[in-house]
């Protein structure tokens, strides 16, 4: 029978994740795993491929269905921010490399500019003037020139400080440079990706797992507000069994082990059990459930259950715990985050007055089908992307800028905007290949606007970067 006097409250809902090292295989997942500040009506929902038997008989009333494969669907949306620290990615790592994204983590050369660099400038440094080059950098954030300003490079060398002459793409003179430390982080696509990741909805009390997920991203932001970013995921809804057991401190036991009680009951494990993990993964061969106080042995080690038997997919479990095995809540950064201003929006070299901006990178994640797995699912993939962007500017003369020929002419130009402007909580976006593909006309408060419609291209995984500084 229903609780009537304690219903699952929406709000109290928290999300896990965590990058697995094999594609297929689910990770454990604790409370310091992929915390990240969601916002109320994330959703986790399953799709069960019902097979539908249409066979012939003298009624027309309809037979069951057959349940085969069960996707599941995490979706859930965050405020884009920064860690507040240079040093420490943002909240959104894990999900935007599971969405097929590569971190790239930059350098800081601070240093005093007589010209503005740009992104994609390449900075040298010479070991002497002329002379051969000792150091190379690629500048991954707009900087304007000045005292003691942060330049923002990848680069895998050593600068020289104090008696640094930089030069490069582009004539910066004959610079000092005071420091060089880490900081700075840049996500670009990889086409090559192959991280998958298991993710939990944790729903007052309850929880809902997928593994071997892949997902897209986008997000908007309206002017004065914080970007929202929202994730979808598609990947395996497990259902196979768990029980949790005190950090586990034997040698560790391989997957695919059996485990029994000596009494008749018998699992085998689904994921190697690692030293420190706190659950068990398995599927049952024989016997009846696991209950608390269970001993299951192997022949390379034991696990006591702490907990009863409980479904690791869709159902009523326990969240993920601390190091000392208690439930707890995920460990979530304090930053406020950034707002649209100052944005320094520009589509090639037109800055418009404008009143929202949105990027969609536009995954295809599928979960590919397998007859040889037990659940007839492998993994999630990402098999193609079509990244988007759109704003909305107010109408101009064609004598100013002609949105129009740029169009109507397949013109490919830079697209480019950031969100926030402190240390640490910055958040820029850049295209080197922004072509429209739709305007449209529309209105805000009574003033005429164009909705441009932009697709982002370019030749190696290079249509667009997300810079976190």
């Amino acid at each position: 029978m229903a609780n009537l006097c304690s219903p699952k409250i929406y709000r109290k809902r928290a999300v896990y994740g965590k990058l697995q090292t094999v594609c297929n295989e689910p990770v454990e997942l604790l409370d310091t795993d992929g915390g990240i500040r969601v916002a109320v009506g994330q959703t986790a929902d399953a799709e069960v491929d019902m097979y539908e038997r249409d066979i012939a008989r003298s009624t027309l009333t309809p037979l069951p269905d057959v349940p085969g494969a069960v996707v599941g669907t995490m979706s859930f949306s965050s405020e884009l921010t920064g860690s507040g620290d240079l040093t420490v990615p943002p909240e959104h790592d894990v999900y935007l490399k599971a969405c097929g994204m590569s971190r790239t983590d930059l350098q800081v050369i601070e240093m005093d500019l007589t010209v503005d660099l740009a992104y994609g400038d390449v900075i040298n440094q010479p070991a002497e003037t002329p002379g051969p080059i000792t150091a190379t950098g690629i500048v991954y954030k707009d900087v304007k020139a000045g005292t003691a300003v942060k330049v923002f490079v990848s680069t895998a060398d050593t600068f020289a400080v104090s008696t640094a002459t930089f030069k490069g793409d582009i004539s910066i003179g004959d610079t000092t440079a005071t420091a060089q430390t880490a900081g700075g982080f840049a996500y670009t696509p990889d086409s090559d990706s192959t991280n998958n990741i298991t993710l939990m909805s944790f729903e007052d009390g309850y929880a809902k797992s997928i593994y071997g997920a892949t997902g897209t991203w986008s997000y908007s932001a309206d002017s004065s507000n914080p970007a929202i970013i929202e994730f979808t995921f598609n990947g395996v809804v497990s259902q196979d069994y768990s029980f949790t057991l005190a950090p586990y401190a034997g040698t560790e036991i391989p997957k695919g082990e059996q485990l029994t009680d000596g009494a008749g009951k018998v699992i085998e494990l689904l994921r190697a059990l690692k030293v420190g993990e706190q659950e068990v993964l398995y599927t049952r061969i024989s016997g009846d459930a696991i209950v608390a106080t269970d001993v299951m042995t192997g022949t390379t080690g034991s696990a006591t259950a702490l907990t009863n038997e409980f479904n690791a997919g869709f159902g009523t479990r326990l969240a993920p715990t601390d190091s000392a095995g208690n439930v707890s809540e995920p460990t979530y950064f304090s930053t406020l985050p950034p707002v649209l201003q100052d944005a320094r929006l520009k589509i090639g070299d037109f800055s418009p007055i404008f009143g929202n901006v949105s990027v969609d990178i536009a995954n295809d994640a599928v979960v590919r089908v397998d007859g040889n797995s037990r659940n007839g699912l492998v993994a999630g993939y990402i098999t193609n992307r079509m990244p988007t962007a759109s704003v909305d500017p107010e109408m101009i003369d064609s004598t100013d800028i002609d949105l129009y020929r740029g169009w109507f002419e397949g013109q490919v130009g830079t697209f480019q905007h950031r969100i926030g402007k402190s240390d640490g909580n910055t958040i820029d976006l850049y295209s080197q290949g922004a072509q429209y593909s739709s305007l449209s006309d529309g209105e805000r408060d009574g003033v005429a606007t164009v909705t441009a419609e932009m697709k982002l291209v370019g030749t190696d995984d290079d249509e667009l970067v997300l810079v976190f500084t």
